[in-house]
């Protein structure tokens, strides 16, 4: 499946119900064409030493054919971020302990495959996406 906006909306609003007990306000959500991130969560603070976030986006690349069981762990994964950070638990998005606690939390409760990276060199392209060629053309001029 290459995902759309649809899609990803769709897959919060499952797997927050699913894995969150609907605790996460549901936050923006876009498509990225990129290569290089599968997923990405982004938030903005108003100081950098705040707790407190505002504008939280959940972004899934449609650069790559994912199966449905790849978007719940990539959707999943970006949760967690988004669930650190609403709590004030980490604000910078690493993949540090709390992170990893989590993560193996869900994973051992839910049976998900909730990872800190994915080997990207192992998906297949979208039959849409431009080949790497072209993200070389754009470094080069």
């Amino acid at each position: 499946m290459v995902v759309n906006v649809d899609d990803v909306a769709y897959y919060f609003e499952m797997c927050n119900d699913a894995y969150f007990e609907n605790n996460l306000p549901v936050p923006d959500f876009d498509v990225l064409h990129s290569y290089k991130y599968c997923a990405y969560f982004s938030c903005d603070k108003k100081w950098l030493w705040s707790k407190s976030i505002y504008n939280p986006k959940i972004y899934i690349s449609d650069y790559y054919q994912f199966s449905e069981k790849q978007v719940i762990s990539l959707m999943v994964h970006e949760m967690i971020h988004y669930y650190l950070a609403i709590n004030g638990i980490d604000t910078r998005g690493t993949h540090g302990k709390d992170f990893m606690k989590m993560a193996r939390k869900l994973n051992k409760k839910f049976g998900l495959h909730i990872t800190e990276f994915i080997d990207i060199s192992k998906l297949k392209r979208s039959d849409d996406a431009p080949l790497l060629g072209y993200w070389w053309s754009k470094l080069i001029y």
